[in-house]
């Protein structure tokens, strides 16, 4: 035990606070993601293969991080494995290389239904993708740096930190891009977001899934106790710890917003047919995967879908006043 810290109640709140809280906080957002998956396979059973093979594979990667926090914390409470010292278990490593692939994974899902809300913007979303396929691959190098046998020293560990805090720099500017662009196109085109006849409240919580906005709350907090949180030297790993925390709930974050965006055709649906749906229409709503394909065409608004849904709602009016007072006609036997 050699150069470790000293066992303290006081190392404890630094070393294995945050990774309790982390992991508390990821319990329940694991029973979130299992409540939305299931509404998904419920209400999307038409769903194209290759999209419900994509989701299907995100659950299970997403059930692997809640094994491993759970394995985490039986390691290092329960058997005593690291208790103070260093917090990179080769188990956290698999933990952060899975949390790492999610983050990309889910990335990839928004980048491409950006890139249709952007009518095929290929410069916009091809910045995005370079920042946050370089953040990827900056985490995978981190990870790899925390993995060497000489990890803990002072040197290797000082740059190992500045080679993590580089990767959160790079993902934060490229994951608020993402969710600010993502929002500048779902309210240009407000059939999605703001729609007339819904609350500002539903429409805040619609709009906040759609961007990916939790993960990138996340992420910028991330960014900050990366910086701010306390190293002291009784705890020299803290910090790292508290990424570990974070990392536990990120991984559900990414799968919530994913399915909450899937999950939203069906109110956008069920809004624009209140009386209910055929099966060609469920087929429908099935295959419009990331966006309304008619909200992306030149020149379409709310305003012209309203004023033509007023023009039929009174021709409707019309035809039913004209068939009131046309009379019977009777039978001639």
């Amino acid at each position: 035990m050699d150069g470790l810290p000293i066992f303290s109640s006081e190392s404890a709140a630094y070393v294995i606070g945050p990774q309790l809280v982390g992991w508390s906080l990821g319990a329940v957002l694991t029973g979130v993601v299992g409540y939305q998956f299931v509404k998904y396979l419920s209400t999307f059973p038409e769903e194209p293969l290759h999209l419900r093979a994509y989701v299907v594979f995100l659950i299970i990667a997403t059930l692997a991080t809640a094994i491993l926090d759970f394995m985490q914390n039986w390691y290092k409470l329960i058997l005593g494995e690291g208790f103070f010292g260093h917090p990179d278990l080769p188990i956290a490593a698999s933990h952060s290389i899975i949390i790492a692939f999610i983050t990309f994974y889910v990335q990839a899902f928004y980048l491409h239904r950006l890139y249709l809300l952007s009518k095929h913007n290929w410069p916009l979303v091809g910045l995005l993708a370079t920042l946050l396929f370089a953040a990827f691959a900056l985490s995978l190098t981190a990870v790899s740096r925390r993995l060497l046998p000489t990890a803990t020293d002072e040197d290797d560990n000082a740059k190992s930190l500045l080679l993590y805090n580089i990767h959160i720099a790079f993902i934060l500017v490229g994951d608020i891009l993402l969710t600010l662009t993502t929002v500048g196109y779902l309210v240009y085109y407000r059939k999605q977001v703001l729609p007339l006849s819904a609350g500002l409240f539903t429409a805040l919580i619609r709009a906040t899934f759609q961007s990916a906005a939790p993960a990138t709350l996340c992420i910028i907090i991330q960014f900050a106790l990366s910086l701010t949180y306390p190293n002291p030297p009784f705890a020299p790993f803290a910090r790292v710890s508290a990424g570990i925390g974070l990392n536990m709930v990120l991984s559900k974050l990414w799968a919530m917003s994913l399915l909450g965006t899937l999950n939203s055709r069906a109110e956008e649906k069920t809004r624009k047919t209140p009386h209910g749906t055929s099966q060609s229409s469920r087929r429908e709503l099935a295959q419009s995967v990331y966006v309304n394909p008619a909200s992306t065409r030149p020149g379409n608004s709310v305003e012209n879908e309203t004023h033509s849904t007023s023009l039929q709602a009174e021709a409707g009016r019309r035809r039913d006043r004209k068939s009131m007072m046309l009379p019977r006609r009777v039978k001639q036997g």
